[in-house]
């Protein structure tokens, strides 16, 4: 049985940040939060990128908050190919 996640914007943040931490205790040690985000967003976008994948999500708004509420229809669009795929909602 699948179980839908609602996401709602405090379990986004708090979840990235307890990874973050996570990652930063065991991989760099003494990194500075704000620097740990700053390249793993850099790093996300310049994958989105080389993978073609910036012209999909540019289809999904011109500014962040209007991007985030499109995602729902992003990942209907993708469990269509992936049925097993459970996703988040965003709204």
């Amino acid at each position: 049985m699948y179980y839908r996640l609602i996401v709602t914007k405090s379990y986004c943040v708090k979840t990235v940040l307890v990874s973050v931490k996570v990652m930063i205790f065991l991989v760099c040690p003494g990194l500075p939060l704000d620097t740990v985000l700053e390249v793993f967003g850099e790093f996300f976008f310049a994958y989105c990128y080389q993978h073609g994948y910036d012209k999909m999500l540019k289809t999904l708004g011109e500014d962040f908050e209007t991007f985030i509420q499109n995602l729902d229809s992003l990942h209907a669009l993708l469990a269509l190919s992936y049925k097993s795929l459970v996703p988040p909602s965003f709204r």
